[in-house]
């Protein structure tokens, strides 16, 4: 089992390395010069509380209501963040 762990969890840091640059890349097309401290806060924010915040969440709701709940929480976590990038997301005006 912890040989299939670390064959899985190789690929994903993979992803996490190479989306950390474009997410602020697509951060600091979005938004105007003088409005790009808030949302690089936030981000930054998630960053630094993310893992802190989500092993014990995980924990707590594995530990009450089983181990599937821990995907299921990102249906609606996910649904909100498709939203919200459809709602705050543009195409640069170089783009357009």
């Amino acid at each position: 089992m912890q040989q299939a762990t670390a064959v899985t969890r190789a690929p994903a840091g993979k992803w996490v390395i190479a989306g950390t640059p474009v997410t602020q890349a697509v951060m600091l097309e979005t938004f105007p010069e003088n409005e790009r401290a808030t949302p690089m806060a936030l981000y930054t924010m998630g960053v630094a509380i993310a893992p802190a915040v989500g092993p014990v969440l995980g924990g707590w709701l594995t530990d009450e209501y089983g181990w599937p709940w821990i995907f299921y929480i990102n249906l609606p976590l996910g649904i909100f963040g498709i939203i919200m990038s459809i709602i705050v997301l543009s195409d640069p005006p170089y783009m357009q």
